[in-house]
């Protein structure tokens, strides 16, 4: 009697387990289809506005004190964290030597610079979103790790 018991109990708990890991992965996976989507935005709302701009002039230049929100019209919230923890940023990609026809860039990239904004994306899952949105490669193309390994895009004008 008592080992059936024993085994009952066993049995619920590898359950519950197997229950809270199925969430885990659940949850996880829906951080990552969130990040991605979230890039694609950026990328999308960027190429628009270069889209409208005549010259590179008119091209956002990042404000070095807070490059928190760009400069163009943007709908996202910027202010608020990202569901894998700390908070998406954005810089213009300088390139003086560049010839003028080399297209204007722009990286939005997340960084977690505060404590209580800790990155909570592994490499594998940076590489789901990058099969999502580039190309499956976290050492080339356009979606990469930076600094700290956390992720950033590129985003060019669309051609």
């Amino acid at each position: 009697m008592m080992l059936d018991v024993l085994l009952v109990v066993a049995v619920v708990l590898l359950a519950l387990v197997a229950g809270a890991v199925a969430l885990h992965r659940q949850n996880q996976q829906k951080i990552i289809t969130q990040v991605a989507r979230d890039f694609t935005r950026f990328k999308t709302e960027f190429q628009d506005y270069l889209g409208k701009t005549a010259s590179p002039s008119d091209h956002p230049v990042a404000d070095t004190e807070a490059p928190r929100k760009p400069p163009f019209r943007s709908t996202f919230q910027w202010s608020a964290p990202t569901p894998a923890g700390g908070i998406y940023r954005w810089e213009h990609i300088e390139n003086s030597t560049a010839a003028p026809s080399i297209r204007p860039a722009l990286r939005a990239r997340i960084t977690a610079f505060a404590p209580h904004q800790n990155f909570t994306l592994s490499t594998a899952d940076l590489t789901e979103i990058d099969r999502q949105i580039d190309d499956g490669n976290l050492v080339t193309g356009a979606f990469r790790t930076g600094f700290a390994g956390w992720p950033e895009l590129t985003i060019r004008a669309r051609p």
